[in-house]
């Protein structure tokens, strides 16, 4: 177990569950100035972002496809003093309604997904970002928006241009660079 900070958030984070690492860090930062009322967090982990989403007043439903990583959401959500509807969910198969905000700090580079790479292995075509773009349109609400986290090393063009195959129009909103790579904070919306 693992214990982790993120201003007055604190988090237990079990093994198999993703650590909140640089990317997470660069979605809280931009979304700690956010309001929404409704918020989907797909891929939660140890739950940061619904957590913090859920301290700035949204109504959050947070899902993972790993069960320890949504038990690790519902406890650390209840240490923290918020609500979070956190259950298992492949994206948005058990996802049923409409949201203001999805967030995904997706999988993003280019591997072959295998046991144990399941949190930054998108597959070799982006397999998994491709699902996530397609299905997402019918999970916003009017006037509502996604913001995901990508690696330069996933390929930005690619990237929007799945969004504009969806219908979305996508620009990067934050960058940081670390040793080998940027992260890059996408909002896309209708």
């Amino acid at each position: 177990m693992v214990k982790c900070f993120y201003g007055k958030i604190g988090l237990e984070v079990p093994e198999g569950v993703y650590e909140p690492r640089e990317d997470s860090v660069l979605a809280a930062d931009h979304l700690s100035k956010v309001k929404a009322k409704s918020a989907l967090e797909i891929g939660c982990g140890s739950g940061l972002l619904s957590i913090l989403l859920a301290k700035n007043g949204a109504n959050v439903t947070a899902v993972d496809i790993n069960p320890a990583a949504v038990e690790a959401t519902k406890a650390n959500a209840k240490a923290n003093s918020v609500n979070v509807n956190a259950f298992v969910s492949d994206l948005f198969s058990k996802v049923r309604g409409k949201f203001g905000l999805i967030v995904f700090n997706a999988p993003y580079l280019r591997e072959e997904a295998a046991k144990g790479s399941e949190t930054w292995a998108a597959g070799e075509g982006l397999e998994i970002i491709k699902r996530f773009i397609a299905g997402a349109p019918k999970y916003l609400e009017k006037d509502a928006y996604i913001i995901m986290i990508i690696s330069s090393l996933t390929g930005l063009d690619d990237v929007k241009g799945l969004f504009v195959k969806a219908g979305l129009k996508a620009n990067v909103i934050a960058e940081r660079k670390v040793a080998w790579e940027s992260l890059l904070l996408i909002e896309a919306m209708f």
